[in-house]
């Protein structure tokens, strides 16, 4: 299924967050969930904040990450669908 190709992809979107510096040098942590929709090819076609991480900075960088991950992996034809929605959470942690 489409949903297990995807899952083997969250790491990439999590590999394209890049910590804002001003909440790595403020010691802010938090995670944020994103609601984002591809076309048939894997284009992102909208992004949209589910559930905020409290702060704004990493709020849009979750945003962001998405559109830099992207193209994800084409719809299979045979799932007969033009577009996909996903949620995803993002996290930002302080190592």
């Amino acid at each position: 299924s489409y949903d297990a190709v995807y899952r083997h992809d969250t790491s990439r979107i999590q590999q394209a967050l890049i910590y804002p510096p001003t909440a790595r040098k403020d010691g802010i942590e938090g995670k944020a969930y994103v609601k984002f929709v591809i076309d048939s090819a894997g284009n992102v076609l909208s992004v949209a904040m589910v559930k905020s991480s409290g702060c704004a900075l990493l709020d849009d960088e979750s945003v962001k990450a998405i559109y830099r991950a992207s193209p994800f992996p084409r719809i299979p034809e045979n799932l007969n669908k033009k577009s996909l929605s996903f949620v995803q959470g993002l996290t930002f942690t302080l190592k």
